[in-house]
């Protein structure tokens, strides 16, 4: 191997160390957290619907259904699962 060659190696090697070296021996940058401020209007407020499934055996076969419990009405129809044994 020619002198040129190893003098590229071990240059690229150093520099990679002292890379990781520096990567590993610095803080990450962190932000720090604020409250959010209240909204003028204390009436609006973004929120989901709380939506879950619910769930029934009838004629030994299971069935679910989703249901707004926010709102209070069913989502769809009932859904065939399987049989209840």
């Amino acid at each position: 191997m020619t002198k040129n060659k190893l003098m590229k190696r071990l240059t690229a090697a150093l520099g990679a160390t002292c890379l990781s070296l520096c990567l590993l021996t610095t803080p990450g940058a962190s932000m720090p957290v604020q409250a959010q401020a209240p909204t003028e209007e204390p009436g609006i407020s973004p929120q989901s619907d709380a939506i879950r499934w619910i769930y029934k055996i009838e004629d030994g076969k299971w069935y679910k259904r989703l249901y707004n419990c926010t709102k209070g009405y069913w989502i769809g129809e009932w859904i065939f699962i399987r049989n209840a044994d």
